[in-house]
């Protein structure tokens, strides 16, 4: 049988290039993959290369730890490779992926692999495979154990571990070259060269654009990132890529943890940092007591006392005490008692105490007392107590409400809509009220501000307006609006229990005057509101109603409604 890995009289040694920054394998992890096969008394050697024909992947072992030449007969079907391997090679072999490479290692036997748990150091240098230079800054760490290492100026390094294999797959990785993988005897010890091929990137072909043209990446979290974690977890973590998930990760610091200096390049199942951690990313569920920092996605269940920082999307749920801080898209719910922050498009739900900012397109809800910001082209609802911005809002809530143009409904108090819909007007009713008005909002919805006066029966009386308005069947000449005015009327001084409520609802129709000018006039339906028992307040109504009303009272308030009529003028701007 041809051996898979060649003997050396002092080391054995194999060094397999990983061009998969260049291939389609970065898309799952390879053991995952599932396989339909059956075999019948066929030999170990065999199984594996049919095993790799069908589904793309290419196995490297020792051939001493694998009888190749063994007759074996199974079946199996849809399933992944990592279920399929044990079933003819039995339950003594692990299984590590990298590029489109699969890794068979032999597990520890406790009795005779390194019974006194001695150390085992490795020493090597680290070249460019073209340039013969040493190569700096380079990840080399052991798969099983995670321990690491990173190469100096001169390209040495040093690893050290304590072994449970006869046989280590040591990987060396840097950002734009091929990875190479060496597996080496324990038993033997050398120093290693190892030579990295650089990565051909194809040109591409860049059409001529202005500065402002060129767009300019938001590297904000990224700057938060390298202020909280580690310089060399960071270097590891751009310098190696994994698509295997590993089980689970419990860390004290960033640093300090399950997955030692390579947790930065690990996606963990099951998450917990005590008092912060990083990780590649997660897939589950991750808490931590301060802060949670993934380079990558975040799929699942993330909570934490503090922070939550995301170096790309987040699909599921976010819950934090200070900060949800994500630079890529949020697709399901961030809840944070301050803020939230999404640097990309947001479909879903944002609650905060403070403020959510989605920096694009917000497809969902924005809920905060505070202040919710929009940044995109696109957005859907947001509710608040103070102010509500956004570009172009479906929906929007709140006592201020700002956007550029808006098709939607702006529900607030201060409606600024730079393309939106803005009107002055001077109205008399039947009670010979007089109505000063500013509408601003969409035609769709528009707020009312203003005040009303009166000196009909020998009473003087004004108030504060407030009220919702909407334009309907905006043709050349004419238009009809429909409005719903409350009026606040201060009769006897002040604004106490004699104020007295007025609510009127009309539909006006415009007729067009001029450019700006319309003429405006339509039927009303009003209601008096007040306190009952008030011999001012019963006064100034029964001299202010119509001869035709409609009074009823409860124990505590009087109501009394009639029909009535508006006229005026009104200056669009």
């Amino acid at each position: 049988m041809q051996p898979k890995i060649k003997h050396h009289k002092c080391l054995l040694f194999l060094t397999v290039f990983l061009w998969f920054p260049l291939t389609a394998f970065g898309q799952g992890r390879l053991l995952d993959k599932k396989i339909t096969i059956q075999v019948a008394g066929e030999k170990i050697e065999k199984v594996l290369n049919r095993i790799e024909q069908l589904s793309g992947v290419s196995f490297s072992y020792n051939s001493d730890i694998i009888p190749g030449d063994s007759l074996v007969s199974f079946s199996c079907i849809n399933k992944s490779i990592e279920k399929t391997l044990p079933i003819f090679l039995g339950k003594d072999f692990s299984f590590k992926s990298t590029g489109k490479y699969i890794i068979i290692l032999q597990k520890n036997n406790r009795q005779e692999i390194n019974p006194t748990k001695s150390k085992f150091k490795i020493s090597g240098v680290v070249l460019d495979a073209r340039t013969n230079r040493p190569l700096p800054l380079v990840t080399v760490y052991d798969m099983g154990s995670m321990v690491s290492s990173q190469s100096d100026s001169f390209g040495s390094f040093n690893l050290t571990l304590i072994p449970k294999t006869n046989f280590l797959a040591i990987r060396c990785s840097k950002a734009e070259y091929a990875d190479s993988v060496s597996i080496i005897n324990t038993e033997l010890n050398e120093t290693l060269v190892i030579k990295l091929f650089p990565v051909e990137k194809p040109l591409q072909k860049l059409n001529a654009r202005s500065v402002s043209e060129v767009p300019i990446p938001d590297s904000a979290g990224i700057g938060i990132i390298e202020k909280i974690v580690d310089k060399e977890l960071l270097v590891n973590s751009q310098n190696v890529v994994m698509y295997d998930k590993r089980i689970a990760q419990l860390s004290l610091f960033p640093k300090v943890g399950t997955n030692l200096r390579m947790s930065g390049a690990v996606t963990n199942h099951f998450s917990v940092n005590l008092f912060g951690g990083y990780s590649y990313g997660v897939a589950g569920f991750e808490a931590g007591g301060i802060v949670n920092i993934n380079k990558s996605n975040v799929d699942g269940f993330q909570v934490s006392c503090l922070v939550n920082l995301s170096g790309k999307d987040v699909n599921g749920f976010q819950a934090v005490g200070l900060l949800n801080y994500t630079t890529g898209n949020v697709k399901g719910c961030q809840i944070s008692v301050i803020s939230n922050f999404g640097a990309d498009t947001v479909k879903g739900v944002q609650v905060a105490g403070l403020i959510n900012v989605c920096d694009k397109k917000l497809s969902g809800l924005q809920l905060s007392p505070v202040a919710n910001i929009s940044r995109g082209d696109e957005t859907g609802a947001q509710v608040t107590g103070l102010m509500n911005y956004a570009p172009n809002p479906r929906f929007q809530f709140g006592l201020i409400n700002i956007a550029d143009t808006s098709d939607g409904a702006p529900f607030g108090v201060i409606n600024i809509i730079r393309h939106g819909y803005y009107a002055i007007s001077f109205n008399v009713d039947e009670l010979q009220t007089g109505y000063f008005n500013f509408s601003m909002g969409t035609r769709k919805l528009y707020s009312i501000l203003g005040v009303s006066g009166s000196t009909a029966n020998d009473q003087n009386s004004w108030g504060f307006n407030y009220g919702l308005g909407s334009h309907f069947m905006d043709k050349r000449r004419f238009g009809i609006n429909v409005e719903l005015l409350n009026s606040f009327i201060n009769a006897f001084g002040s604004f106490d229990s004699t104020t007295i409520s007025r609510v009127s609802l009309s539909t006006q129709l415009s007729l067009r005057m001029g450019k700006h000018f319309y003429l405006s006039a339509g039927p009303s339906v009003n209601t008096f509101i007040a306190d009952v028992d008030n011999p001012d307040v019963d006064k100034f109504i029964s001299d202010a109603l119509p001869s035709k009303n409609w009074h009823y009272s409860s124990s505590n308030t009087r109501y009394d409604a009639w029909l009535g009529a508006y006229a005026g003028l009104k200056y669009r701007f």
